[in-house]
Parts: C-alpha cells; structure tokens; sequence
C-alpha cells in the first residue's frame, strides 16, 4: 500500500491514512468486543464457550481419523485379498 502512495494519487493517500487510522489496539480491541457481544460471548460464558469449541474441533479431528483408518484398512484389506 505504501508503494502505491509513493506513486502517487489522493486515493492512495487516503487508504493509507485510513489504514493506518483504523489499524491500532485500540481499535481491535474494540472491534473485538463488538464481535463477541454480538455472539453472546461474555465473560461469565466465555470458558464455557472455548471449551465447546475445543470439544466440537477435537470430535471433528476425531471423525476424520475414524474415515483416514477405515480407507487405510480398505487398502490394506484389498492389498490381503489379492496375494
């Protein structure tokens, strides 16, 4: 973006004195906040909600290892029948 505004142009300018603007702590924070209020994340929740989803990612690792084991057997099954 900055090579853009070396270029030259107004609107380069202007996007850059934007992002730079817009792109501090502050501003994460609060839009962070914004996010998680309207999620209903909240701190009294907020264990309960990170526990959830660590739960829902490691049932879901979990499946995909149950179907990569199922296709290695398969192949290991067929490889057996053809000897």
């Amino acid at each position: 973006m900055e090579a853009e505004v070396a270029t030259g142009g107004l609107v380069a300018q202007a996007k850059l004195k934007a992002f730079k603007t817009i792109n501090n702590s502050e501003t994460i924070d609060e839009l962070v906040g914004t996010v998680m209020q309207t999620a209903g994340i909240t701190s009294e929740n907020v264990n309960q909600l990170t526990d959830s989803i660590n739960n829902n990612i490691k049932l879901f690792f979990e499946a995909k290892r149950e179907e990569l084991d199922v296709a290695i057997h398969s192949v290991i099954d067929k490889t057996q029948l053809q000897r």
